[in-house]
């Protein structure tokens, strides 16, 4: 247990974690027959020959190196341009009346088009739900969407800003329901005095919803930049400092850099107390080596596709250097 490599290998053996303990869920007969089987000779390989096989399980991340992360980085700029899959018509002749069909019998997949394919590496955004009810310092509640500059929450908390987010009209977002209240899968929330990602204690599952929420507090007496709900769930706010441990840690959300981002996107929003922001381009995104986002907030240009060729150019001459 005194070995990063050794922890990270009991995660990947056995975790409750959904991502995590691969390799206990792998034996289990039904999952064994179908794709565990695989996994466990891919796995031991992997370990046998000293290689970083995958981006998920956290052993084999210690056999990464310099010309692995680079690839990382080029696979995370290829994936989000990539086209989404196209929608797919299967005839049926006995879906008639059936909810997931068309009127002629077909089922129908949804249009693939609208689809940005980053939606599926969000690994570390997070905001919650605007009807969720926040606990105020005069013992009242209201809404998160209901929020105005200079509420004062239950904690003393100040608010200084909302920010709401519009969801992607064209497609469903994967949200965990914790209690009664949606948040993303790793907004960092705390429940019975223990901070976790949502998706650690619930799968995330598609909702419909027309936007989501966050907030920037002044709490600088007690350094807290949390928000209490209704239910005792308390979730992390924009900018809020915090490092005691690896879900609250991160190095865009949870310093000023997102606050510099989001007061230069909207400098009279950020003094008035309400950003509201239409769309994000995710083709612009860039992340850190822990796959976290490093510019989410960030005012983005018109030239992202000029942007990733430049990028994915660089990348291909440092990893020649680094192979040759």
């Amino acid at each position: 247990y005194k070995t990063k490599f050794i922890k990270n290998l009991i995660i990947d053996i056995d975790n409750p974690d959904p991502n995590h303990g691969q390799v206990i869920k792998a034996i289990v007969p039904r999952y064994y027959k179908t794709w565990g089987k695989y996994y466990l000779c891919s796995f031991l390989k992997f370990h046998q020959f000293e290689q970083c096989g995958n981006f998920k399980d956290q052993s084999l991340q210690c056999y990464s190196n310099e010309v692995f992360n680079v690839l990382r980085k080029m696979a995370n700029t290829i994936f989000i341009n990539l086209p989404p899959p196209k929608a797919e018509i299967i005839q049926n002749q006995y879906a008639n009346g059936y909810s997931g069909c068309n009127s002629n019998g077909q089922n129908v997949s949804g249009n693939g088009g609208n689809v940005q394919m980053s939606n599926f590496i969000n690994r570390h955004g997070g905001c919650f739900n605007g009807e969720a009810f926040v606990l105020l310092a005069n013992g009242k509640t209201k809404f998160v969407k209901d929020l105005k500059k200079g509420d004062q929450l239950n904690n003393n908390a100040i608010v200084q800003c909302l920010i709401e987010q519009r969801s992607n009209k064209f497609s469903e977002a994967y949200m965990c329901n914790i209690d009664g209240i949606l948040f993303t899968p790793y907004h960092p929330i705390c429940k019975d005095d223990q901070w976790y990602f949502p998706i650690d204690l619930v799968q995330s599952k598609p909702v419909s919803i027309n936007s989501w929420f966050n907030l920037i507090l002044n709490n600088e007496i007690n350094g807290k930049y949390e928000v209490e709900f209704e239910n005792g769930i308390k979730a992390i706010t924009l900018g809020h400092y915090r490092k005691e441990n690896k879900i609250l840690k991160h190095g865009y959300f949870g310093t000023d850099l997102v606050l510099k981002d989001l007061k230069e996107r909207d400098p009279s929003g950020y003094s008035k107390g309400y950003i509201y922001i239409e769309e994000i381009n995710y083709r612009e995104l860039q992340y850190d080596e822990n796959q976290c986002f490093t510019n989410y907030y960030k005012i983005q240009s018109n030239n992202y596709n000029n942007y990733n060729d430049n990028k994915i150019m660089e990348n291909e001459k440092n990893i020649s250097k680094l192979i040759y």
